[in-house]
């Protein structure tokens, strides 16, 4: 007879589980290997961390697929959940916006998956991502207009940021 696991939840908050919620917040979306990209982790501890973050209903999974013709199944992307908000809020990260204005629409998925590529890469060197909807706003923007954000070099040059995928 086998013995019954217990889903294992976050005990005690990591600075690495608000780091990672901080970056879902951002990001709105990030994949698997966009985190383990983005927080220097191993496969196997991103795959634990995400698992323990999902249990405890801080994030939700969801599947990466058939976004562009005959692709199957492409790993998944994660997103924050309100209760995962609710616990930034209560660590003092500054948050505005709840999980359902996070949401992303299913065709902006990959555009929003590409631009979070570059913007991951770019972080490194001290570029700054502004997210569309900061953008559109400052400038009046229609909300439907394609930008996906603005870029600041370290020399704080502004450069909006469009993403093409074809």
């Amino acid at each position: 007879m086998s013995k019954m696991r217990k889903k294992q939840v976050v005990k005690v908050l990591q600075a690495r589980d608000i780091e990672i919620l901080t970056g879902l917040y951002e990001h709105r979306v990030l994949s698997t290997e966009q985190i383990m990209r983005r927080y220097v982790m191993s496969q196997w501890y991103t795959y634990k961390k995400l698992r323990i973050l999902r249990n405890s209903r801080f994030i939700s999974t969801h599947p990466i697929s058939g976004y562009l013709a005959n692709q199957n199944r492409q790993g998944s992307y994660h997103r924050i959940s309100e209760i995962g908000i609710s616990c930034l809020r209560e660590q003092g990260v500054p948050v505005e916006r709840r999980a359902d204005e996070l949401r992303v629409n299913i065709r902006r998925l990959p555009f929003l998956l590409s631009t979070n590529d570059v913007m991951i890469d770019l972080e490194r060197y001290g570029w700054i991502m502004n997210d569309s909807r900061d953008v559109k706003e400052r400038f009046e923007l229609n909300r439907g207009a394609n930008v996906q954000g603005m870029l600041t070099s370290p020399g704080g040059t502004e450069y909006l940021f469009y993403m093409f995928l074809h």
